[in-house]
């Protein structure tokens, strides 16, 4: 029964014969077509729990992972439909369904897939041009990024849907390292100039000077149906256009075919004025002042055109001529008459104590200054005597009233100019 002990220690030690790792690394990038990077991409490693997001420079990884293990790499981007797309992109992929400039590679094929189904139709068009025009946020059966292993090889570049699309990266057992990279496919730029990094969305584009749309700024009646021609300013090939008029003092009734078609879902009206996106994929050779399309609207209040219609900002102005080149949009008023060319400009506005009212005359003359409120009530009137050239002509607060909106009216023995300032607190 007699019974004794003693201390002892174990020391572990690594023998050559061991593998010099239990764990290894993946990792990899996400890169456009172009090479530039996609930021913020949660790629999923299925058979763990991990996700990691890529960072400025595309480049993801994991915490090294046991070895042995099977895993699936999984990227997913979402929730910035817009990027990239514009009516140029819904030119090209009507230009590629007419059989005239196919596009160039699978990875914009897959781009021109909006409706996701491994085809590309008419269905695609109205889906992007519903986004352009702000009738849709999302392109709803399909993701605004997909993402191609990048060294799968298409069986046939021509149809990259003839076996399912490699979405991941497979690894049947973990031995070593791996790096994964992937293509990053915007759907619905198809000429690739979305943006992958958000530090990239504010850089201004290189643009060409603007080719102008031209109307008459005519006087028009509260209550008048107009008829408002839309003009080419200048003589090109016209492959489509965008952007959207935003109306104060008239409603839209309709939009007429000139030169463009404005069929097929190419305008989209509200309250407040109209986004179109029109792709004529053909092309169409204009001459100088040829109508494009005719509006038909009615007056809700007496004005000047110019002050009841300009270009916004809801929907890109810009316009595609030769060669695909894109060129801003803008708008020439064109149409006066000698009995109206008042100039005026009016800063600050919206005003809140003064504003002041620059006006050029070409000659000296007596001005009856009118202000009227939004029923037409005069509110304020007085004489003012202009020379020839630039005049100062100064409102006061008192001399409105309350805030809200006026319009104003300079007008001579046979020269008027009108316009709209805003008065607020």
């Amino acid at each position: 029964g007699n019974t004794s002990y003693c201390s002892t220690f174990i020391d572990v030690q690594r023998h050559t014969a061991c593998p010099n790792n239990l764990a290894a690394n993946i990792y990899g990038r996400t890169l456009m077509e172009n090479e530039d990077m996609i930021q913020n991409v949660s790629v999923r490693l299925l058979g763990s729990e991990a996700v990691s997001v890529t960072n400025n420079l595309g480049s993801y990884a994991f915490q090294p992972m046991p070895l042995g293990n099977i895993y699936t790499v999984e990227p997913a981007k979402d929730g910035d439909d817009m990027n990239g797309v514009s009516t140029l992109d819904i030119v090209m992929i009507q230009r590629h369904i007419l059989g005239m400039e196919k596009l160039k590679s699978p990875y914009r094929m897959i781009a021109a897939d909006a409706n996701g189904n491994g085809t590309i139709t008419a269905s695609d068009l109205t889906d992007l041009r519903k986004l352009v025009l702000g009738l849709t946020q999302d392109l709803s059966n399909n993701r605004s990024w997909r993402f191609v292993d990048a060294g799968y090889q298409f069986p046939d570049p021509n149809d990259p849907w003839l076996e399912p699309l490699a979405e991941t990266y497979h690894i049947n057992g973990l031995t070593n390292d791996m790096e994964a990279n992937f293509i990053g496919i915007k759907i619905g730029d198809v000429n690739g100039n979305a943006k992958g990094s958000a530090a990239d969305t504010d850089e201004a584009e290189s643009r060409s000077a603007s080719l102008g749309i031209e109307m008459d700024d005519v006087y028009v009646n509260a209550g008048q149906t107009l008829e408002i021609p839309v003009r080419i300013a200048t003589g090109s090939t016209l492959y489509g256009m965008q952007g959207s008029f935003v109306f104060d003092g008239i409603h839209a009734e309709d939009m007429v075919s000139g030169k463009l078609n404005t069929g097929s879902g190419q305008f989209a009206g509200s309250d407040k004025g109209v986004a179109f996106s029109i792709a004529e994929g053909e092309g169409v050779s204009l001459k100088e002042g040829e109508i494009l399309f005719t509006m038909v609207a009615k007056a809700e209040r007496s004005g000047r055109l110019s002050d009841m219609v300009r270009l916004g900002t809801m929907v890109r102005p810009e316009v595609y001529t030769d060669q695909m080149n894109t060129k801003p949009l803008s708008v020439k008023w064109g149409g006066r008459t000698p009995t109206t060319d008042l100039e005026v400009r009016v800063h600050p506005n919206p005003w809140t104590e003064q504003t002041v009212l620059n006006v050029t005359s070409d000659q000296d003359s007596r001005a009856v200054l009118t202000l009227r409120d939004v029923t037409g009530r005069t509110v304020h009137t007085r004489v003012e005597s202009l020379k020839a050239g630039e005049n100062i002509v100064t409102l006061q607060r008192s001399d409105a009233g309350m805030s809200g909106v006026y319009f104003f009216e300079i007008r001579t023995n046979s020269k008027t100019a009108t316009g709209k300032i805003i008065l607020i607190d």
